[in-house]
């Protein structure tokens, strides 16, 4: 959901904003979360990582040691199962790229070795916590998609403007790594430091959040955010030494 400490300038939001100005040149056209809040919930999710490492350990050591309740055998084969799970998911990952929201299959099964959870849910004020952290994040996941959904749609207008209306050629388009890769694409692309990375031949056009040095703005497209809650819009920029045709 966020980016840790060591970014501090991270986009506030879900997806990746693979535009030329915000993914390559970092130039934040889009609204950043606060500090505190990206210490906070780093910071949480560490503390939360450390008790789920401390209860697995809790259950190894319970192995290896001489007193087991009548409990223990179903602890350890939930335990083993758990382990063997994830490392059966784990190996066809080892052929891709590995991304963070992989380990969201991974934290249901791993919730399971906490000691004795649903006693966390007889005490009130525990079960009040926990309702407000699961509506926070329902209220957040919500309203972000809803944003992610909204800028792209707000890009393939613009898009759809160049390639129809004016009849601009996908081969003069920066519009992200998304429209690129589907019209664009070819394994020998070389890339090139002065242009994306995503298949683009001539960035005479380049569709963005904001402006651009050495390039003029022609269109823009709005679009509106619920996080924060405004309007922002999407550009269409050119090099202003072309003229406006493909």
């Amino acid at each position: 959901m966020f980016v840790p400490i060591l970014f501090p300038q991270s986009s506030f939001g879900l997806g990746p904003l693979a535009l030329r100005d915000q993914y390559m040149l970092r130039l934040q056209h889009v609204p950043t979360a606060p500090i505190m809040l990206r210490q906070i919930t780093t910071i949480t999710g560490i503390v939360g990582a450390a008790i789920l490492l401390w209860n697995l350990l809790l259950v190894i050591l319970r192995f290896f040691s001489r007193s087991k309740d009548h409990d223990f055998a179903n602890e350890i084969s939930l335990t083993l199962f758990i382990i063997s799970a994830g490392i059966f998911y784990f190996i066809p990952l080892t052929y891709i790229d590995f991304f963070d929201r992989y380990l969201i299959f991974l934290l249901p099964l791993s919730m399971l070795i906490l000691k004795d959870p649903v006693h966390l849910c007889k005490n009130q004020i525990s079960s009040y916590f926990i309702v407000i952290i699961l509506l926070l994040i329902c209220l957040f996941t919500i309203g972000a998609t809803h944003d992610y959904l909204s800028w792209n749609r707000a890009r393939w207008k613009a898009l759809t403007y160049l390639t129809q209306e004016r009849n601009v050629s996908y081969k003069n388009i920066d519009g992200g790594f998304e429209f690129n890769g589907w019209y664009n694409y070819y394994p020998e692309y070389v890339k090139n430091a002065n242009k994306s990375w995503w298949w683009v031949e001539n960035d005479d056009y380049i569709v963005s959040f904001g402006p651009i040095a050495g390039y003029e703005e022609v269109r823009k497209y709005s679009y509106q955010r619920w996080i924060p809650f405004r309007r922002d819009n999407i550009l269409i920029l050119r090099r202003p030494t072309k003229g406006f045709a493909s």
